[in-house]
């Protein structure tokens, strides 16, 4: 059978991928690490990175031999070559976004760390970004970390030599916990006020100095917060009689969880007894009195949790 030109022609284009002259051979060098990041936790110096995942040919990369990590000390200006030929070398395995180094081998230096990385057919990458370490003593590990109730909040102290705390804490009362920076301080205590109580906090302490040193974590403490504290004690009771009731009336507390206050009333020198509970506004009439006696009384304070307060100063008034 003979076939018409117009399908050779089909047959024979449609025999090739690729129209128009031979492409150069793929290099395969991977691009260069973008993401480079070091800091010092603890006695060691983390450094954290991104593999590549292409190469300069913008294809996936496969088969990558090594990734070496580089060391020396930081200098200014920064020569880049001057800084390569001194610079220790670390081997990391490729299957790995992350490397420790002893932070006691270059205690007390500036250091500048990059990173290469070698494809498959042997070529390096070009240098990665370069990140830079002021490399010190460990911090020591904040220790004895104390929880304890305080007025609408949990008062932390522990012990440590740090210049500056973070405090992270979790709520283990939430359905998936998870330990978070609250804050830092400079003093080993802290006053966690955006606390709720009932609910169940685990706290983890870490020493800082600068951005990028920070001590191991202490160890958790968890750490259930109550209410054990009572308002203020009323002031500026007075107790005014009017035909045949007693007026009382009292500077109001300011307290966010107030319940309300209790009156107690005493008949001459006898004892006091309570006639009134959960008294929502700082005034009460007292309509349960006879001519001719006179009456004592005192107040006191009282919180949603039922915490009352001392009892305020008495204050007077006789029924004609």
């Amino acid at each position: 059978m003979r076939l018409g030109f117009a399908t050779a022609a089909f047959i024979l284009l449609g025999g090739c991928g690729y129209v128009g002259p031979p492409l150069p051979p793929a290099l395969h060098i991977p691009r260069p690490v973008t993401d480079l990041s070091v800091e010092e936790i603890g006695d060691k110096i983390i450094v954290r990175f991104t593999p590549p995942a292409t190469t300069t040919d913008d294809l996936p990369v496969t088969g990558m031999r090594a990734i070496t990590l580089y060391v020396g000390p930081g200098e200014t200006p920064f020569l880049r070559e001057r800084w390569a030929a001194t610079a220790t070398p670390y081997q990391i395995a490729v299957t790995k976004n992350e490397f420790e180094i002893k932070a006691s081998d270059w205690a007390g230096q500036q250091v500048t760390i990059g990173l290469r990385t070698t494809g498959r057919t042997g070529k390096e990458s070009d240098w990665s970004n370069f990140d830079l370490l002021a490399a010190a003593a460990p911090l020591i590990v904040p220790t004895a970390v104390t929880p304890t109730n305080a007025p609408y909040s949990v008062a932390l102290k522990w012990n440590g030599n740090s210049p500056r705390y973070r405090i992270l804490r979790a709520t283990l009362s939430d359905p998936m916990p998870k330990l978070e920076p609250v804050a830092e301080v400079d003093t080993a205590e802290y006053f966690d006020l955006t606390i709720a109580e009932g609910a169940r906090y685990q706290y983890v302490i870490l020493g800082i100095a600068g951005t990028k040193q920070q001590s191991l974590p202490s160890e958790p403490v968890e750490f259930s917060p109550k209410d054990e504290f009572a308002p203020a004690t009323p002031v500026g009771l007075t107790a005014v009689a009017g035909g045949a009731s007693v007026n009382l009336s009292w500077t109001g507390n300011t307290e966010e969880d107030l319940e309300g206050y209790n009156i107690f009333r005493a008949v001459g020198d006898g004892a006091f007894e309570a006639i009134a509970q959960h008294v929502a506004l700082p005034a009460y009439n007292d309509t349960a009195v006879e001519a001719g006696k006179r009456y004592r009384y005192t107040i006191s304070a009282m919180d949603r949790t039922g915490n009352p307060s001392m009892r305020s100063m008495e204050a007077a008034a006789q029924i004609e």
